[in-house]
């Protein structure tokens, strides 16, 4: 026979758990969608690169896909569109690194 604190703990017990799984479900729905945009705009940035003619090495490649900062990514393509090598696209950075 159980006590009525022993049932009561076991019942929070139980909801804690659901309600971690759930939590946990959500944020790895969150962070799929953020990485998957971030692919999307990796993959976008570096077709927009190609159509213009430009060469695009194997490290900027890797750079670009290893980046995870959408904003950034968005940035770069903007940049992208009118830069008139890979390079220049990554601009803002090399000066900061200086």
């Amino acid at each position: 026979m159980t006590t009525i604190a022993e049932q009561l703990h076991s019942q929070g017990r139980s909801e804690g758990r659901a309600q971690g799984r759930s939590e946990g479900r959500a944020q790895r729905r969150s962070e799929g969608r953020s990485e998957g945009r971030a692919e999307g705009a990796a993959r976008l940035l570096l077709r927009a690169l190609r159509s213009r003619g430009l060469v695009v090495n194997a490290e900027a490649e890797q750079r670009i896909r290893a980046c995870t900062e959408l904003s950034t990514l968005e940035r770069w393509l903007d940049r992208a569109l009118v830069v008139s090598s890979v390079d220049d696209v990554f601009e803002d950075a090399l000066r900061t690194q200086s």
